[in-house]
């Protein structure tokens, strides 16, 4: 059993500095958390200046001071630095030798840091090789080429997808030429070692695209074609559980502690236990973890975490 803990960072426009509110290593540890995965905003907290290598350098040196303790994962940035940029960092239909994103993997691996253990593809769409992105379509031979060249240097390869609020039936649905959606038979899901998604039940009142209600069974389902698909969930919480406005979707309280332990009480529900692996989403307080840690062993005798 492994349990990730999401630690998020950010460019300031001159370095780096994390945006966790003065939480070390050790508090994750002595919350449970086995590994780190650093995020930043799929891209957009990384500084870009258009060299992968210099700028892989530049945050593997930050990465490896602030995270010394703990073995973590690096992100691969997708977008480019800045909030709501949608520009990618090379061309995602292009090929991965001699890309912005092999050359950002090179200099984490000169950089022979012993606490890294492998790398996060930060873009979150799960549909990025069949429906797209956005601005277009992730090629499946730039992910297959990633994971070549990460796995064959023995690291491992995460992703957390996205999944939007969408519908079971709708993630296994078949596109015209063969793919799915999913992700679980015939698309990417064989490139990743591990790939935790994310319910957005949390989040999300309603389903795409049915617009129905996003209701209790509809997360059932969910955590059911997780495990079917031999992935992992993202536990999903964040500073609303404080009373700070953020993305609960029904606003703050005590109403967002009791979605967020739906992930609990469906997983026990479904598998009569926890996901083996879990990654946790708490915004940037660990408080949040301390509260949900507290509710679900008050109100469904057992841990969070």
């Amino acid at each position: 059993m492994a349990t990730f803990g999401l630690w998020r960072f950010k460019w300031n426009g001159s370095n780096y500095e994390s945006r966790m509110n003065g939480a070390t290593v050790q508090d994750f540890k002595n919350r449970g958390f086995d590994y780190l995965i650093a995020l930043d905003g799929e891209g957009n907290m990384s500084n870009y200046t258009g060299n992968g290598y210099n700028d892989g350098r530049e945050l593997a040196e930050f990465l490896s001071d602030k995270l010394s303790g703990i073995q973590y994962y690096a992100p691969i940035p997708f977008y480019q630095y800045g909030a709501g940029n949608k520009n990618a960092r090379d061309n995602p239909q292009g090929s991965f030798d001699n890309s912005y994103w092999q050359k950002w993997i090179d200099a984490f691996l000169s950089s022979s840091d012993p606490n890294l253990l492998g790398f996060y593809w930060s873009l979150e769409s799960v549909l990025q090789t069949t429906t797209g992105y956005g601005a277009g379509k992730v090629s499946v031979g730039l992910i297959e080429g990633l994971s070549q060249y990460v796995r064959g240097h023995g690291f491992k390869l995460l992703w957390i997808p996205a999944l939007g609020g969408r519908t079971v039936d709708y993630l296994k649905k078949k596109s015209s030429l063969g793919d799915d959606p999913s992700i679980v038979q015939y698309n990417i899901r064989q490139y990743f070692n591990y790939i935790f998604c994310q319910p957005n039940y949390y989040q999300n009142s309603r389903m795409t695209p049915t617009n129905t209600l996003y209701e209790y069974n509809d997360l059932k389902n969910i955590v059911d074609w997780i495990y079917e698909g031999q992935m992992y969930i993202e536990m999903e919480a964040d500073k609303a559980i404080l009373g700070i406005p953020e993305h609960c979707r029904c606003g703050t309280g005590g109403c967002c502690k009791e979605y967020a332990s739906h992930y609990i009480k469906a997983q026990k529900d479904v598998l009569g236990s926890k996901f083996y692996h879990r990654a946790y989403y708490f915004s940037t307080d660990l408080r949040v973890i301390d509260e949900m840690e507290d509710h679900c062993q008050n109100n469904l005798g057992e841990h969070y975490v």
